[in-house]
């Protein structure tokens, strides 16, 4: 039993540590961005400072606790927009924002498995049932994060919706039948306001469903991983239980740990 609490304990302190290092990258970030005078990004480093913090809010309010596991990576997650926009991960890799629509899948449908036993209060609940509710509310969230995408790029005229020049263009507009796809190939440029551009300009829809495509990625890869575990490791747990210790498996139960 002894034991037991001094590994809790020295567990929280990593978890102290960690929270802390998040914290102060963002508001290194902010100091930083803010002496060069970039607004944009220090205005980014400000909102990822509240970022940091939702993660012990919601285990507050909804009295669950992250495994150790998931802790860190889940406060890592929170910096990754920061790293995206401020730091300009977005535009030297080609992959850190399909790998950041991946992880919020998972970490959405994480979230969303546990919901069915917030609201049961503790009563057992059916770990399928759970699995299910976190599948389609990850991909729910990811459709609501494009809204909210478009309606930052219209009404505040970012590029949320990132744009991009196609050299072909595949629509059921184009063909000479209902239901008739045709094609142009080998688009060289194309007028826009009285300038020519090196191709179609596709004005986000690409971006908007591979984000969507990525997001349901990572929450049915988190939902194969939470019925195969019948919810035992990787997920969310109440506050009440001690965490970092395995439970008993069972089929009907709401027991999930690691």
């Amino acid at each position: 039993m002894l034991s037991s609490i001094r590994k809790e304990k020295k567990i929280d302190v990593f978890r102290e540590i960690w929270f802390l290092a998040c914290l102060i990258f963002c508001i290194v970030s902010f100091f930083i961005f803010a002496f060069q005078e970039k607004w944009l990004k220090a205005w980014m480093s400000a909102i990822s400072i509240a970022y940091v913090f939702i993660p012990l809010l919601l285990q507050w309010l909804l009295k669950f606790r992250i495994h150790t596991t998931l802790y860190f990576f889940v406060m890592l997650y929170t910096v990754c927009p920061l790293l995206g926009y401020s730091y300009d991960l977005y535009h030297i890799t080609t992959w850190w924002d399909k790998l950041m629509h991946g992880f919020a899948g998972i970490i959405f449908a994480m979230f969303g498995a546990f919901l069915p036993k917030f609201f049961n209060k503790g009563r057992p609940c059916s770990f399928v049932l759970c699995a299910a509710f976190g599948l389609f509310f990850s991909i729910a969230i990811a459709g609501l994060w494009e809204f909210i995408e478009y309606g930052m790029d219209s009404l505040f005229h970012t590029d949320m919706q990132k744009d991009r020049f196609l050299d072909a263009l595949n629509s059921y507009l184009l063909g000479g039948k209902v239901g008739e796809i045709g094609v142009i190939n080998e688009i060289q440029s194309v007028i826009v306001n009285g300038e020519i551009q090196k191709g179609y300009i596709d004005i986000g829809l690409i971006d908007t469903m591979q984000d969507m495509i990525w997001e349901t990625v990572g929450a049915v890869t988190y939902t194969i991983i939470y019925l195969s575990t019948k919810g035992q490791r990787f997920s969310l747990v109440s506050s009440e239980r001690t965490i970092d210790r395995p439970l008993p498996l069972s089929g009907d139960s709401d027991n999930e740990n690691e």
